[in-house]
Formats: structure tokens, sequence, C-alpha cells
């Protein structure tokens, strides 16, 4: 009798046990974004408003234009990069200087992403133990997936027009284009302004666009995160950065599993949405992260209020359509196109 007291007085208890840990999680991750947005303000203060984890600008020193005006590469690889970046998009390097935060003094990029794997402030709590495998790139070790992407449209420049997309570096440093690349009324997706840079005076009101936030890269529904490293990564395999939930091909927010019936993978959600449930498969609003804005301050926002596209394009971004990208792709996720979007389409971004 005792001890079905204790079993039941267990069963009563773990569920309560369990969500105090899951809050309490929540609660460092916030902590931990609010002190890498308070290091991104300071590195743009330090840096006349440049942004940190732009190709543009701590990823500069990996590519230049060629005497035509075309991108190429630098040549680096990921065993002879020079620091603060080990890839265009990184964003934990230059944050780490920042801080000052301990690195290898190497220009091995590889000893140096397993050195970020490492670092506590750039780790959500509740993300521990989830590993990443590698699916190409560099030979790096399976491990510690990383916990925090930033919003990529903040680090693109403007689509060039006419575009050189034919040249190797072009879609690693600006907007995607589609549908035309003479006439920006034809881009099937999103454009952003033409005077864009990646300074934080440039991306709009600051408390509405988000700098960072928890993330799965790369995780695209069919099984657990996997990643690349390679020091030209666009923004499709970059381990570091996202275009955001409202995107039809994100690799760290899938949301084929709430807008495809007769889908059968693996529901990616909770990977990246970290604070709410964690079960799989449960309806849209039920999941939840947390993001710094580049303001500094942190929000919980669950999986359809963060798939709002105002928090990751700059302030002018043109939104022009949901169009297909390919035989089952859209631009952006139906629900999210019906919740946000579509009676206001062609509209611009405040």
């Amino acid at each position: 009798m005792v001890l079905g007291i204790i079993v039941l007085l267990l069963s009563l208890l773990l569920p309560v046990l369990f969500s105090v840990r899951r809050h309490a999680d929540s609660v460092a991750c916030a902590a931990n974004l609010r002190t890498l947005s308070q290091a991104m303000i300071t590195y743009a203060n330090d840096h006349r408003g440049w942004l940190p984890g732009s190709p543009s600008t701590t990823g500069h020193a990996l590519w230049r234009l060629s005497p035509t005006g075309e991108y190429e590469s630098a040549g680096f690889s990921p065993s002879n990069v020079p620091p603060p970046a080990i890839e265009l998009f990184d964003y934990v390097g230059p944050l780490a200087g920042t801080m000052r935060l301990p690195l290898p003094p190497t220009s091995s990029g590889i000893d140096r992403l397993l050195a970020y794997r490492q670092l506590g402030i750039f780790t959500c709590p509740a993300n521990r133990g989830t590993i990443t495998t590698r699916s190409g790139g560099a030979a790096v070790e399976d491990g510690q997936m990383l916990s925090y992407a930033t919003g990529s449209a903040f680090m693109l420049l403007p689509a060039r027009i006419p575009t050189t997309l034919n040249t190797s570096l072009a879609g690693r440093v600006t907007m995607p284009t589609g549908g035309s690349d003479t006439d920006p009324a034809k881009f099937n997706f999103w454009s952003s302004p033409p005077t864009y840079a990646p300074r934080i005076e440039k991306v709009g009101n600051t408390s509405r666009k988000i700098f960072l936030a928890d993330a799965a890269r790369r995780s695209r529904g069919s099984g657990p995160p996997q990643f690349i490293y390679d020091v030209e990564s666009d923004y499709t395999e970059t381990m570091f950065s996202d275009f955001g939930p409202f995107y039809g091909i994100t690799r760290s927010y899938d949301r084929r599993a709430v807008n495809d019936p007769s889908w059968t993978g693996v529901d990616a959600r909770p990977f990246a949405y970290r604070h709410g449930t964690s079960s799989p498969g449960r309806p849209a609003g039920a999941y939840r992260l947390n993001a710094a804005f580049f303001d500094g301050h942190v929000e919980s926002l669950d999986d359809m209020e963060s798939a709002r596209p105002e928090y990751w394009l700059p302030a002018g971004s043109m939104i022009y359509r949901n169009t297909k990208l390919n035989a089952s792709d859209s631009v952006f996720w139906p629900d999210v196109w019906q919740r946000h979007l579509s009676a206001a389409c062609p509209c611009r971004i405040p």
C-alpha cells in the first residue's frame, strides 16, 4: 500500500517537475538571448551601425568583387579561415570577440566551430543534448546543434538588378530573386528596399524586428537536424541564419506537419520551438520559441505569431505573392499566408 501511494505521488509530481524545469530552461534561454542582443548593440555601436553575422560585415573577408563587378570566392577553406567569422553568416565568433569570450587562437574553422558548441551563452538549455549529424561540407564530428539563428534578410544586401546570380557568391551575399532579373515588380516573393544595408539603423522599428531566435539549423522534416560546414555556405546551408518561419523552405522552422494533411514525415517544429509543447503533431500555436529583437528585448512567441513576416524583413521590403518555388514548395506557408498576408499583398512591410 505504501508503495502504491509513492507511485501515485510520483505520477502526480513528475509532470509538475518537468513543467518547472521547462520554465526554468525558457527563462535561462531568454537571458542568453538578452545578453547576446546587448552584445550585438555594442558591436553595432562600435562599428558605425554595421551588424555582426552578415556576409557584408564580419564575413566580408571571405569573398570579393571581381574587376567586372561579379561576386567571387576569396579562396578560404574550413581548415584555414581568418577570424572572427568561420563562415559568411557566422555571428558567434564576432559576438564572442565583443564579449571577450575565449576561443582557440587558430585559423582552423573546424576547431573554432567545436569551441562554439561549448560556449554556454550561445546554448539554449532546452537544446542541450540535441545532436546534429553532418550531411556535407568539412569533416566535422557530429555534435551539439547550434541553438540560435539570426534573421537572414537583415544580413543580406538588396538583390542586384540586373542580377549576377550566375556567379559563385551572389546568392550568398544578396537577397534571392525570382521571376524576373530586371523588374522588381515581378519578383516572385519579396525584395528588400534598394537602399538597404546590414546596419542597425536600416532594419526599421527595432522593437519589431528579430535579430536572433531559437532555431534548428538544419531541420527540414525528414529527421533530426543536420549540418553543413562550408566557409561559403549560402542562406539555405548556413548553420547561423534563417529567413524565418514564414518562409516555405526554411531550414529551421518547417511547418509541413501542420500544412500538409498527407505529410507522414517528422514534425520538425519541436526542434526549434523548444519552450511550448514538445509533442509533435499539435495544432498551430502550440509551440513556442524565444526571440531577441534589435532593441535588445526578448519575447516568447508561439509558432504562428513568430511567423509574422514583419518580424523577419527590413522595413520597406515588398512582398508580392505566394508562388510555387518548385513542384512541392511555396514561398510562404499556406497558413502563414492566410493569417498574416493574403488580404494585403502585394504589400510593403512596416
